[in-house]
C-alpha cells in the first residue's frame, strides 16, 4: 500500500469511479447500446429516466470539461443518449454528413470520461460483448484509448 500511494504522489488514493455496460443478446439491432449504458451510468441515469431528466444531468457533467470542450462534446453525447436536441445543438448535428456524425459519436465519449479520470481512476467494465453491435465495438476501441492518457481501466 505505501508503494502506491508513493508513486500517486504521496495522496491518499481515492476509490475508482466505477461505471458497468453490457451488451444484450439482441444488441446487434441496437448500436452503441453498451457505451449509451456506460455514459447513462456516468450520468446518474437509468432506462427509466423520463427524457425530461436526461439533459439536466449532461448539463453539469459538460461542464467538467473546458467550456469549448462541453460546447464540442454535449451535442453528440445527447445524440448519442437520444436526448431531443433545440436550437444551435439541433442546427450543427443536421449540418452534418452521416460520417461526419459517426466520427463524432465515437470521439465524444473519451472526450467526457477523459476530465474525470483525471480527478480519480476510472474502470469501464463491459460484459457479454460477443453480442456486441459493430458499432459498439468501434466506440469501444476508442475508449480504450484513455487507457494510454489517463487514469482509466478497460475491463472486457
Amino acid at each position: 500500500m505505501a508503494r502506491v500511494t508513493r508513486l500517486g504522489g504521496g495522496q491518499p488514493l481515492q476509490p475508482p469511479h466505477w461505471l458497468e455496460g453490457r451488451a444484450l443478446s439482441y444488441g446487434a439491432a441496437l448500436p452503441y447500446w453498451t457505451i449509451i449504458q456506460l455514459l447513462k451510468a456516468d450520468l446518474g441515469l437509468s432506462d427509466g429516466d423520463p427524457e425530461v431528466r436526461g439533459p439536466r444531468r449532461l448539463a453539469p457533467e459538460t461542464q467538467r470539461a473546458t467550456c469549448e470542450e462541453a460546447a464540442d462534446v454535449s451535442p453528440y453525447l445527447a445524440h448519442l443518449l437520444g436526448l431531443k436536441l433545440e436550437g444551435e445543438d439541433a442546427e450543427r448535428l443536421a449540418a452534418l454528413d452521416s460520417e461526419t456524425l459517426k466520427y463524432q459519436v465515437l470521439v465524444g465519449p473519451p472526450a467526457h470520461l477523459r476530465r474525470p479520470a483525471e480527478q480519480q481512476p476510472v474502470v469501464l467494465v463491459c460484459e457479454d460483448l460477443h453480442w456486441a453491435d459493430p458499432s459498439t465495438l468501434d466506440a469501444l476501441g476508442e475508449l480504450l484509448a484513455l487507457t494510454d492518457t489517463s487514469r482509466c481501466c478497460c475491463c472486457w
